[in-house]
């Protein structure tokens, strides 16, 4: 075999295993945590913070965390806040720590669609 073909081989090799390692990086990137409507509409009344948490899922936050969306006017903050494309959901506790209100309304967001980036 010829020093060329040497070298054609060992940089295929190289190439074909290089193409193999990016194909499985981006197959297993870690998921980022959704937020479903249905698990902010299911806190009610009467739950405990831990109750809550594991009902939606995930620690308060935004889901995904560079979601843009505007905030509304007037609505108080509460003791915890999810907010994703599904809805904004905000829980007050009382001093027992049990919900004694909780708020669940569209979120309005300004770009949804991030194919382009």
């Amino acid at each position: 075999m010829t020093t060329a073909r040497r070298k054609w081989i060992s940089r295929s090799a190289v190439a074909t295993f290089a193409v193999v390692l990016v194909a499985t990086g981006l197959r297993f990137q870690p998921i980022e945590p959704s937020v479903q409507r249905s698990r902010l509409d299911a806190v009610t009344v009467g739950m405990t913070r831990s109750q809550v948490w594991e009902t939606v899922g995930v620690p308060p936050g935004t889901y995904p965390e560079d979601l843009a969306y505007f905030e509304r006017v007037g609505i108080r903050c509460g003791d915890d806040r999810w907010t994703s494309a599904a809805g904004t959901l905000h829980v007050f506790y009382d001093p027992d720590g049990r919900v004694s209100a909780a708020l669940v309304y569209e979120t309005h967001v300004i770009r949804e669609d991030r194919s382009w980036w």
